[in-house]
C-alpha cells in the first residue's frame, strides 16, 4: 500500500464563478486521484459555499476562516491539521484541474529518491509537445522541463519541515512562491518540474481578484512584501 497523502487546498471565493471552478478542481481531484490520500480545504471569507449536490467532492477535513489569512498561511493550517501518517504534502490552488495518473506520477519522484520537490507542467502546450512527453523515461532529462509554479506542488513531509513552512507574511504569489523556492534552494533540497505529469492551471486567478477588488491597496501590499521578503 503507498504511503499516505495529505492534499490541501486552498479557497478564496469571493464569487459564483470561482465557487464553481472550486467545486470543479475538487471534483476533478476525487475523479482521477487513487488512494490512500485525505483532501483537506481551507476556506477563507468565503461569501459562496461549496456545495456538493452529488455527494462526490467528500471533504476529508473542512476549515472555515472569517477572515482571509492569505493562500500560504492556509497551506500550514491545513498541515497542522493533516493526518500524521502523511509522508507526502500536496498544495493545490482551486484554479487547478489535474487528470487522471497525475498523483502516481508525481510521486515517481519523491519515492524514487529523484526529488524532494516535484512540480507538474501546468502551462499550456500544444498537441506535439503533450504527446511526446509520454515516450520520455521519467528519469530522463527532456522530462525535467515541466514549469516551476506553485499552483500544484508536491514535497516529501520532511522536505516541508526542513523548509519551516510556507512564509505567512506574504500573501502576493511572486513574492512568496519565489520566497519558498529560496528556502527549498538554501535548504539543499532536491526539486524537479516534470512533463511527464501535466495540469491545467488558471494562472493567477486570486490576485486578479484582490487586484480588481481593491487596486490601491493590492499595489500597497505588494510593495510592503517585497521590503518584507528581503529583510
Amino acid at each position: 500500500m503507498p504511503e499516505k497523502t495529505s492534499i490541501i487546498m486552498n479557497a478564496y471565493i469571493k464569487s459564483p464563478m470561482v465557487a464553481q471552478m472550486t467545486m470543479a478542481s475538487l471534483a476533478n481531484i476525487r475523479r482521477y486521484t487513487g488512494q490512500p490520500y485525505e483532501l483537506i480545504v481551507v476556506d477563507n471569507e468565503p461569501l459562496f459555499p461549496i456545495r456538493d449536490e452529488y455527494k462526490v467532492l467528500k471533504i476529508d477535513k473542512y476549515i472555515k476562516n472569517e477572515k482571509d489569512i492569505g493562500c500560504y498561511a492556509s497551506y500550514n493550517l491545513g498541515v497542522s491539521q493533516a493526518d500524521p501518517d502523511s509522508k507526502y504534502f500536496v498544495f493545490i490552488q482551486n484554479d487547478v484541474f489535474v487528470f487522471e495518473g497525475w498523483m502516481e506520477g508525481l510521486r515517481k519522484y519523491l519515492e524514487n529518491n529523484l526529488a524532494d520537490v516535484v512540480f507538474p507542467d501546468q502551462v499550456p502546450r500544444d498537441r506535439e509537445y503533450v504527446l511526446n512527453s509520454y515516450n520520455l523515461a521519467w528519469d530522463s532529462v527532456e522530462a525535467m522541463k515541466g514549469s516551476r509554479d506553485a499552483g500544484l506542488m508536491m514535497m516529501t513531509r520532511r522536505a516541508f519541515e526542513i523548509v519551516g513552512g510556507w512564509p505567512e507574511g506574504l500573501k502576493t504569489a511572486i513574492i512568496a512562491e519565489k520566497h519558498m523556492y529560496d528556502r527549498i534552494g538554501r535548504a539543499g533540497l532536491r526539486w524537479a518540474d516534470t512533463n511527464k505529469v501535466m495540469i491545467t492551471h488558471i494562472m493567477a486567478a486570486t490576485n486578479l481578484i484582490r487586484l480588481h477588488e481593491n487596486p490601491q491597496d493590492y499595489n500597497d501590499s505588494v510593495d510592503k512584501e517585497e521590503k518584507y521578503a528581503n529583510q
